[in-house]
């Protein structure tokens, strides 16, 4: 019997052992981990710091980002500036139709009108001849882009086509050979859209 008791001793004293082990290990593990979270977390805190006060400390200066670039200039060659506009005033004599033409192959149009302001410029110009703007008469008057035109102004003759002198916005046959104006937004508005500096 006492051989058995003392199988059961050293078979206990094992196991003991073994389970205690097995806990040392674990016990190492749970710390191994801990330490690997501890650094984990702090390596990524300084990054964040690092990558917010770079951040922070470039914000205001705008040639981190955007290099020192000149705008454009707001209208083509030939053009003339006014009011977020530009406007082309033609050397030469075409039809309505052949005038639109020529304005949408410009990215233009006919010149649609907006306010009497811009009525007002048109005229200053001194306009000693005669120049077709984007308005029509189907069954109504339209501008050359489609929308109706609110009367802002009295258009004398019974023609479908208008034009515009120096003095008054008149309507004539559409086939009537005249210059014409194109205007269209200019660059410094399109340049300010995408702008993100």
């Amino acid at each position: 019997m006492s051989l058995n008791l003392r199988y059961r001793t050293q078979y206990l004293f094992r196991l003991t052992l073994w389970y205690s082990n097995i806990a040392d290990d674990e016990e190492e593990r749970r710390r191994k981990n801990l330490t690997f979270f501890i650094v984990s977390f702090a390596v990524t805190n300084v990054i964040l710091l690092t990558a917010m006060w770079m951040a922070v400390s470039v914000r205001g200066r705008k040639d981190c980002f955007c290099p020192e670039v000149a705008p454009p200039p707001p209208c083509e060659d030939g053009w003339i500036w006014y009011k977020n506009k530009c406007y082309y005033f033609s050397e030469t004599f075409q039809d309505w139709h052949k005038s639109r033409t020529f304005c949408f192959s410009h990215n233009a149009s006919l010149a649609l009108i907006d306010s009497e302001e811009e009525l007002a410029f048109l005229k200053e110009l001194e306009i000693t001849s005669y120049h077709w703007i984007g308005l029509k008469k189907e069954d109504q008057w339209k501008w050359a882009n489609g929308s109706l035109f609110n009367s802002m102004f009295t258009i004398h003759g019974a023609s479908s086509c208008v034009f515009l002198s120096h003095k008054r916005v008149t309507s004539a046959p559409c086939y009537a050979d005249r210059y014409w104006i194109c205007n269209k937004p200019d660059t410094l508005k399109m340049w300010q859209k995408y702008d993100v500096c």
